[in-house]
């Protein structure tokens, strides 16, 4: 979770978790020029969201409080999630056996 780190400590230099987060995704996305589609919660645009338990505008730690998250306008889970991770894992052990 580095970019999480990278925010944390953005967070401490006093920049507000509000603009630390739009950095990470409106102005990213301007930054490589697809804002056209992404970095923002706008109809007809690339729908990729995270829905979180707490309020990452109050704690980036909320970032921890991953609920569920659209990828390419699909909804997981987080359970789905989690199982997903885990296969991953176990076939990484597999290859690298």
């Amino acid at each position: 979770m580095k970019r999480k780190g990278l925010m944390k400590r953005m967070v401490e230099a006093k920049i507000s978790p509000y603009d630390t987060l739009k950095m990470a995704t409106a102005l990213a996305a301007r930054s490589v020029q697809i804002e056209h589609r992404m970095g923002q919660v706008v109809e007809g645009m690339d729908a990729n969201l995270i829905l979180l338990a707490e309020n990452p505008l109050e704690d980036l730690c909320a970032l921890d409080s991953l609920r569920a998250m659209m990828i390419r306008g699909r909804w997981f889970e987080i359970e789905e999630i989690d199982a997903r991770l885990d296969e991953l894992a176990l076939a990484a052990e597999r290859d690298l056996a």
